[in-house]
């Protein structure tokens, strides 16, 4: 599914009660928090905590992102099935992780775009064990950089 939501305001202020990952298409956009500003453009990968964000739209080119939204109850239930007693994981406050170049994200992208342009119907279960091998991917890389995915 394509949507086009045209932005007209330089500044917006955005709330989301549930974390994502942005894969960006092109375009370009900044997020703004209290701790950071992370400017996304074409090939930029970021995990994004819930919570509020400015955003800054930049009008040069069509922003275009994939964004797979992950609720913490996802996470914890990753956590725990998957790195059972990792604490660690879950003391960080960033706010936005940017991860680039990383080939197995990208690698996962580019695996699980195909269920969303398919005309067949892809079973849910299918996507979420699809899901949680980003998940373990994701908290791999998270984990070598010493950052956190929920607080």
């Amino acid at each position: 599914m394509n949507y086009d939501c045209p932005v007209e305001v330089k500044k917006a202020a955005k709330w989301s009660e549930h974390n994502y990952v942005y894969f960006v298409l092109s375009g370009k956009k900044t997020l703004h928090t209290p701790e950071t500003s992370v400017t996304l453009t074409q090939g930029s990968i970021a995990f994004v905590k819930k919570g509020a964000c400015i955003v800054e739209q930049y009008f040069d080119e069509a922003f275009c992102i994939v964004v797979f939204i992950i609720p913490d109850s996802f996470i914890l239930s990753f956590l725990k099935d998957f790195a059972p007693g990792e604490k660690s994981i879950m003391t960080s406050t960033q706010p936005i992780i940017s991860v680039y170049d990383d080939e197995m994200i990208k690698g996962f992208y580019h695996s699980i775009v195909p269920y969303f342009v398919s005309k067949e119907s892809v079973p849910e279960t299918l996507l979420e064990l699809s899901l949680k091998s980003f998940c373990s991917i994701f908290c791999i890389i998270l984990q070598t950089l010493n950052y956190a995915v929920i607080s």
